[in-house]
């Protein structure tokens, strides 16, 4: 069984991070990364946050059975994880989430949001299942970057990372630097926005939840 979670946490500098997890270590993991990035590139970086968040909370959902799909996720549950993310990425400048969020089959889930939501930065990493089979990927991985829109000149970053402190660390700086080179901490246009409150998040986590659970009734 798994259980949905959902961290949304802001820097000192404004800057919003958020981590979508179905395995509960991650959390943890994601505070770890974020402070050890502070901890090492704060000399570097006179404008790196500070090795603790200004704000934060947590969510987390009822626990349910991943969905197994060999041959890619059916369109109910595809529509409920875009229509998850569309209430959680309001504001949020980088989003850490689980590469094949809700399934055991390592499908990817984020394709079509990485492509709508240009402002927002992408870190993906495997499940833990899965962990085993990514020992020869670098700690990170910049797979691409994308225009964020034809006008502003700067790029969408998207990583592919091991699950791991060390690799979230490395995820936490890279983007952090291209940010800054880019002057986007401050004029970023997420930040007009406002991110979900603890409730809007709550009930978006358990609509997915459900969402799953409806999917393995009809397929029983």
């Amino acid at each position: 069984m798994s259980t949905l979670s959902f961290r949304l946490c802001e820097a000192v500098d404004g800057l919003r991070f958020a981590c979508l997890s179905d395995q509960p270590e991650v959390t943890d993991l994601f505070d770890l990364g974020y402070t050890l990035a502070s901890r090492n590139r704060h000399s570097v970086i006179p404008t790196l946050p500070h090795q603790s968040w200004a704000s934060e909370y947590s969510v987390t959902g009822e626990s349910f059975a991943p969905l197994q799909a060999e041959t890619g996720l059916p369109p109910g549950v595809r529509y409920g994880f875009n229509a998850l993310l569309s209430e959680l990425l309001a504001g949020v400048d980088v989003l850490f989430c689980s590469y094949a969020l809700g399934n055991a089959s390592g499908l990817p889930v984020c394709d079509d949001m990485m492509d709508r939501y240009h402002t927002t930065d992408f870190v993906l990493f495997p499940q833990a299942a899965n962990h085993s089979k990514a020992s020869d990927i670098p700690p990170y991985l910049v797979s691409y970057s994308l225009p964020r829109d034809d006008h502003s000149g700067t790029e969408q970053h998207r990583i592919y990372c091991q699950l791991s402190s060390f690799a979230f660390a490395q995820a936490f700086q890279a983007i952090i630097e291209q940010r800054v080179k880019a002057a986007q901490i401050s004029c970023d246009p997420t930040q007009a926005t406002s991110t979900p409150d603890k409730l809007t998040a709550q009930r978006a986590i358990n609509r997915f939840t459900e969402c799953l659970r409806a999917h393995h009734q009809v397929n029983q």
